[in-house]
């Protein structure tokens, strides 16, 4: 099947890989429609330094998109956050004692305690925010530190990562990103199920 992005074709030869090409996409939103997400950025206490030039990137990159959600060149607000309790419970407290516009959208800015891959208080805030009716994406600083790039390759790495992180944050704001044209052949209705792959750490 053809798969296309924002416009953007993606030629068979790199169906197995075509990621890249929707950092192209351009979404051509009507500028009398954009609404502007008010993005809360939860970020833990080791990264204070570059949590402010890590958001200014994927802001960037999500209005490159041109697309109807947008994040500003600010933060509404910023929450530092540590391990365990006291990442999940400063986030209740912000939003226990905050007084909240429309379009809320939470950015985790997550570092796991040292030897573990994954955040402990994902699920706790994930789910904590979905009762509140928050969309949100985190940003894992253990997979790879966005904010102190050695060198070129570093530098790729975090652009290929954040540019994956914008486009999941505009689709879960209701952008479609990609699309496929299913062939005649395949009957409908149909259900279709996508299986997800984990690149782990080294």
């Amino acid at each position: 099947p053809v798969i296309v992005a924002a416009g953007v074709r993606i030629p068979e030869g790199q169906g197995g890989n075509w990621a890249p090409l929707t950092a192209k996409a351009n979404y051509n939103a009507n500028p009398n429609k954009v609404v502007q997400m008010n993005v809360v950025v939860v970020y833990h206490k080791s990264i204070k330094s570059s949590y402010q030039s890590v958001y200014k990137r994927v802001a960037d990159m999500i209005r490159h998109h041109n697309a109807t959600y947008q994040f500003g060149s600010k933060p509404f607000g910023v929450v530092e956050a540590g391990d365990m309790n006291q990442h999940w419970g400063a986030i209740e407290r912000y939003f226990g004692g905050t007084k909240l516009p429309d379009n809320v959208f939470v950015l985790d800015l997550a570092r796991p305690p040292r030897g573990q891959s994954n955040d402990p208080a994902y699920g706790a805030v994930k789910c904590f925010l979905a009762k509140g009716g928050f969309l949100s994406q985190f940003v894992n600083f253990q997979t790879h530190d966005h904010g102190r790039s050695r060198d070129a390759r570093d530098e790729k790495k975090s652009t290929t990562i954040l540019s994956g992180v914008a486009r999941q944050i505009l689709s879960k704001c209701g952008v479609r990103v990609w699309w496929v044209t299913i062939p005649k052949e395949v009957p409908l209705p149909a259900v279709f199920v996508g299986v997800d792959v984990f690149h782990a750490p080294r």
